[in-house]
């Protein structure tokens, strides 16, 4: 449950979600202004250093025609001429948007195998139930409906006759 809550705060998932809500473009001010990702200082340093370094990518690659070394994991540049000017815009890259849906495809699987192991115990203790049941009741049930049958010595004479076909006395 605590590694749950830890992914779900992670701030590389609060990253992508984020981009992930401007397919068009998102500029640094935006997301300094965005209230619900709830990022710490050292996570908004994590962020402008990615985009610092989307930036350095997409700008040696312009000049030199050459990839540049700084990693980029997230972000593709879509127009600027500083990383943190307002006309300085980001989109989230395929990398990125495909491994968040794998992630949120494990999260589903996850979730249903929660469910099926909970069904599947709640499944295993109906058919236990219905052993104990089935084993049990025949045996209660006998027990209450035996009853006494008494024959009388007409009766007797009656069933012996049947049995060895003579006329009873």
């Amino acid at each position: 449950m605590n590694n749950k809550n830890n992914t779900e705060k992670s701030v590389y998932l609060k990253i992508i979600e984020f981009g992930l809500r401007y397919p068009k473009g998102f500029n640094y001010n935006q997301f300094l202004s965005d209230k619900s990702l709830l990022l710490g200082d050292w996570e908004k340093k994590i962020f402008s250093k990615y985009l610092d370094n989307a930036f350095s990518n997409s700008y040696g690659t312009s000049i030199s025609g050459q990839s540049a070394n700084a990693e980029t994991i997230f972000f593709l540049v879509k127009r600027g001429d500083n990383y943190l000017s307002d006309n300085c815009g980001y989109i989230i890259n395929l990398e990125a948007t495909f491994s968040y849906i794998d992630y949120q495809e494990l999260k589903f699987a996850r979730q249903n195998a929660m469910e099926a192991r909970s069904l599947s115990e709640k499944a295993i203790k109906i058919s236990l139930a219905a052993l104990i049941v089935s084993a049990f009741v025949p045996i209660l049930i006998a027990g209450y409906m035996t009853q006494t049958v008494e024959i009388n010595d007409n009766q007797f004479s009656v069933i012996k006759s049947i049995s060895t076909n003579t006329k009873p006395k």
